[in-house]
């Protein structure tokens, strides 16, 4: 910018000099004539680029830095025993009572002292959870009854193959804040599926059979658990889907090479344990490769019933 200022010192009187004065905007004064208009527009948006990062960053120190869920509940067996694997004990302020109960829980041991419940809305209620965890077809109303009190209620499917043991572990890891042990434990399963798969030997026939003959046909964890082990399910190959009974000629008839039954079947008296001391059925068993499992390895699925895996394919070698 250029001025015309008259000289105070120039030779003799009446004469003007011209002299150029510029002037140098400061870089933190305003612009003398408005600036650039995108100029503006970069300003605007770097102020709300601003004002964004300090609205996170407020957000992100008012927000706990875990928000795992520190009352978490189960209300189901097969629930409970992820819960025990995956959660802190000190997070945890109840289990449903067949937890407790060694003949069918994986977990057994490490629940004593534990709070235990009979899957009933108001005792868990009482406890103030900040999570439930159900099993789809756990008592109905008390889920529904749960959750019009406003607890949050996860349900999880039955597992029916070790792809949905690693769903259910990966969904409920997440839902527990607890994801480095879900990877862990799905890591160390396939690890071990991997291991048995490389000891497979010859194929053979095979056939579950539980109290009040039982079995466990195409679609079921427990064909899978057979077909891991380097055998063929029986009930399969003869058409039998999800869980169906044998009758006695079914059993005779279809000459299984290993039959896999519940450990100990008898401990407790029934009617439906007493059905496998069958002379006919005993007379089958023993002209046979038997396998005893536990019933905790196939009562519910979890990264546990690799174990299942594990004791029939060494028994069936």
């Amino acid at each position: 910018m250029s001025l015309r200022l008259p000289s105070l010192h120039g030779r003799g009187r009446g004469r003007v000099i011209t002299r150029t004065v510029r002037h140098e905007p400061s870089p933190l004064s305003p612009p003398l004539q408005g600036g650039d208009p995108r100029n503006r527009a970069r300003k605007r948006t770097c102020l709300a680029l601003l004002i964004w990062f300090t609205i996170v960053l407020l957000w992100a120190v008012a927000t706990p830095l875990s928000a795992k869920p520190q009352r978490i509940a189960s209300i189901n067996l097969c629930t409970d025993q992820l819960v025990v694997l995956l959660a802190e004990r000190s997070a945890i302020v109840s289990l449903y009572r067949s937890s407790a109960d060694p003949a069918f829980s994986f977990v057994a041991g490490q629940v004593r002292g534990m709070h235990l419940n009979r899957g009933l809305a108001e005792e868990i209620m009482a406890l103030k959870p900040d999570l439930v965890v159900a099993g789809i077809f756990t008592a109905r109303p008390a889920v529904a009854l749960l959750r019009r009190h406003g607890v949050k209620v996860i349900e999880l499917p039955l597992a029916d193959s070790f792809d949905s043991i690693r769903r259910q572990i990966e969904t409920l890891a997440a839902e527990l804040g607890e994801e480095h042990r879900g990877r862990q434990l799905i890591g160390e399963m396939e690890r071990r599926l991997a291991s048995v798969a490389l000891g497979a030997g010859r194929v053979r026939s095979a056939l579950a059979v539980g109290p009040n003959l039982f079995t466990n046909g195409r679609a079921t964890l427990f064909d899978e658990v057979l077909s891991r082990a380097g055998l063929r399910n029986v009930a399969a190959e003869q058409g039998l889907t999800g869980f169906a009974r044998l009758d006695l000629e079914q059993l005779v008839r279809s000459s299984p090479d290993v039959i896999v039954v519940p450990e100990d079947p008898g401990r407790r008296p029934s009617l439906a344990a007493e059905r496998l001391g069958h002379p006919a059925i005993r007379h089958v068993l023993n002209e046979r490769t038997l396998v005893s499992i536990p019933s905790a390895l196939w009562s519910c699925g979890g990264p546990f019933t690799v174990e299942a895996v594990e004791k029939i394919a060494k028994a069936a070698r």
